[in-house]
């Protein structure tokens, strides 16, 4: 995958609108592998009318709000669909943990990891 850089080349600095204009682009084909790209945008406009409203540092809540689900990328079809029904059964089901078995300790970590963020 070909890595566009975040600043301007030979300049070395970005304002932060484009700084994030930027870093949507960079994490759009992160984000297309379950339908994220629209749900980010839309999650994205709530985080600036939340920071308006409650204050807050753009510079940490704008970058997490857009990078939230690019992790998923790592995972394969058949391994999200693992990770959501264990999440969506976990409070029916004692040992929902049994539909992981068969991933690998890795892929298992972040089936985990992206189920509880």
């Amino acid at each position: 995958m070909n890595r566009l850089p975040l600043a301007s080349e030979g300049t070395g600095t970005l304002q932060w609108s484009q700084f994030i204009e930027r870093l949507f682009e960079t994490a759009a084909p992160y984000l297309q592998v379950r339908g994220d790209w629209a749900h980010t945008r839309i999650s994205h406009g709530y985080a600036l009318t939340l920071l308006q409203h409650e204050g807050g540092n753009r510079h940490i809540v704008e970058p997490a709000v857009i990078l939230h689900d690019v992790g998923w990328s790592a995972l394969e079809p058949k391994d999200i669909y693992a990770c959501l029904m264990a999440y969506f059964l976990s409070p029916i089901l004692p040992n929902s943990d049994s539909l992981l078995g068969n991933l690998s300790a890795k892929k298992r970590l972040l089936v985990i990891r992206a189920a509880c963020s």
